[in-house]
């Protein structure tokens, strides 16, 4: 018979397998260090689950993500940084950033991006620094920035 420390133990073992977090509580392929997760460079595809959600820095620059979902970061809502440089989108989900009003950093640079949905960084009212460089936009609605009163840098 199995003692009941090593039945816990292979119990423990089985549920990492089945929910991707480390021991510490930091997604796999990414780094954590407080409350910032680095998953720059890690060959993730997806924004990973389980980012803790007093996360207040998200590095995901370098990757191919492809696609954001809708609820991607809707557990974050201390999230101060995001960075999504060079992730390969093409595309934003309206509502996506709706919960971030806390963010004050928002890098969307060297993407594919070629227009932006109605009303996508309006609840951003804390943020600061908002990069769009080298991505395939031709021209901005006059809409796009109402309610960034914060904004320094563009």
């Amino acid at each position: 018979m199995m003692s009941l420390l090593v039945k816990e133990l292979l119990l423990l073992g089985l549920l990492h397998l089945l929910h991707p977090l480390e021991c510490n509580g930091c997604p796999t392929k990414c780094t954590c260090e407080g409350t910032s997760v680095n998953c720059a460079r890690s060959g993730v595809i997806s924004v990973p689950g389980g980012i803790p959600s007093n996360t207040t820095n998200l590095n995901l620059n370098f990757n191919y993500i492809f696609v954001l979902l809708g609820e991607d970061f809707e557990n974050l809502e201390d999230l101060e940084i995001l960075g999504l440089q060079r992730i390969q989108l093409k595309t934003l989900p309206s509502g996506i950033f709706d919960r971030l009003s806390s963010l004050t950093s928002l890098d969307l640079s060297n993407n594919l991006l070629t227009g932006f949905p109605r009303g996508i960084f309006r609840n951003l009212s804390s943020l600061t620094t908002l990069d769009l460089r080298v991505n395939y936009v031709t021209t901005f609605a006059g809409h796009l920035f109402s309610g960034l009163g914060q904004l320094e840098t563009l």
